[in-house]
């Protein structure tokens, strides 16, 4: 079974949809309010390129982030600023906790843990998610388990967590352990657990068409 779906998008038609969307919503609307407030084209500009390299800062404090923590994609929402993603908060927040500490960036990220998650994408028909996430539910009810987002089993092991994909036909697996190598068994002993939830309900379904 295919693990990893088909991304038609590749970065230069995904550049391009971005820089529409941006370009298309900013030069019907922030022209007039700039102006407004800034009376000379001098002004104008000086506000523009300062934005700018503002908006350009908190894209490299986004992109950074989204490397180093690609399941949130690098976006964080901060409410008491604004109750949606921000770069320039992203920003602020990284420049006002370095503020606390003399240490560059470079050397606070030395110091973290390695890391020794697993993760795993299974394709999965949208049909089939509710059912699987229930299945998974009831044969796991007696593990130890938290079900704030997803299903998450905790083990002497480490834990190991299924979560279904809110925008894409998949659950995603993602497994820690003491070591690289009891990740991967939490996350294989899960991921069969799952293969053989969805093969049963996909064999139900077929039952119930073909009757």
């Amino acid at each position: 079974m295919a693990t990893t779906p088909d991304r038609p998008i590749g970065l230069l038609n995904a550049t391009a949809m971005v820089v529409g969307i941006i370009v298309g919503a900013s030069i019907f609307v922030q022209p007039s309010e700039i102006n407004r407030h800034v009376p000379t084209i001098r002004g104008v500009l000086s506000v523009w390129i300062a934005a700018g390299i503002l908006t350009l800062f908190g894209a490299l404090v986004c992109a950074r982030l989204s490397v180093e923590y690609p399941r949130t994609g690098g976006v964080y929402v901060f409410p008491k600023f604004l109750p949606g993603y921000d770069a320039v908060a992203s920003l602020c927040t990284l420049v006002e906790l370095l503020a606390r500490v003399d240490q560059p960036v470079s050397e606070l990220v030395a110091e973290l843990p390695a890391s020794r998650v697993v993760h795993r994408q299974i394709a999965c028909p949208w049909a089939l998610k509710g059912l699987v996430m229930r299945v998974l539910a009831e044969r796991l009810k007696d593990r130890e388990l938290d079900l704030t987002d997803g299903i998450k089993v905790l083990d002497d092991r480490g834990w190991v967590e299924v979560l279904p994909d809110p925008d894409e036909p998949l659950v995603h697996i993602y497994a820690e352990g003491d070591d690289e190598e009891t990740s991967k068994e939490l996350e294989a002993e899960l991921h069969a657990l799952v293969d053989e939830a969805m093969s049963g309900q996909e064999t139900a379904v077929e039952a119930q068409i073909s009757s």
